[in-house]
């Protein structure tokens, strides 16, 4: 999910690499997770993103932006990322269970010289290629084939 705010900031969770060993460090994602049965991606988009931020929208009001797809040992992963764009938004990560609040480290809305300037590891790794085409352009008519990371 790539939340954008009214001032073009994306919204990123900090999350711990290893939440049992501190010393190994922190990425930073875009909200999301993965699909439970009988669910689109769509649908577990705008689910995710409630669970992780406390935003409530519905799948329609999510636009398809990106696609990546990589390898996670021997399987295919597909990761679609939709685009979301609010005025504001106040994070509340209530609705966390007790592993999520442990690999959940806070969040920061980045702008885009953020992104682009930080050594931090973010992921998807094109992000700020993403936002640079979100804030130029909108969302784009098809979704972006990220390249593989």
């Amino acid at each position: 999910m790539v939340l954008v705010d009214a001032n073009d900031r994306v919204l990123l969770i900090r999350t711990a690499v290893d939440p049992w060993r501190p010393s190994a460090g922190h990425e930073w994602f875009t909200p999301g997770g993965g699909i439970e049965q009988g669910e689109s991606p769509v649908q577990a988009a705008a689910r995710e993103l409630r669970e992780e931020t406390g935003l409530v929208i519905g799948p329609d009001e999510l636009r398809p932006l990106a696609r990546s797809s990589w390898r996670l040992r021997a399987d295919l992963v597909h990761d679609d990322f939709f685009l979301c764009r609010v005025e504001a938004h106040e994070v509340d990560t209530g609705a966390l269970d007790e592993i999520e609040r442990r690999y959940n480290l806070g969040h920061h809305w980045w702008t885009y010289a953020e992104l682009t300037a930080t050594t931090e590891t973010v992921y998807p790794v094109h992000l700020a290629a993403l936002l640079r085409l979100v804030l130029r352009e909108g969302c784009p008519p098809a979704p972006v084939e990220l390249p593989a990371h």
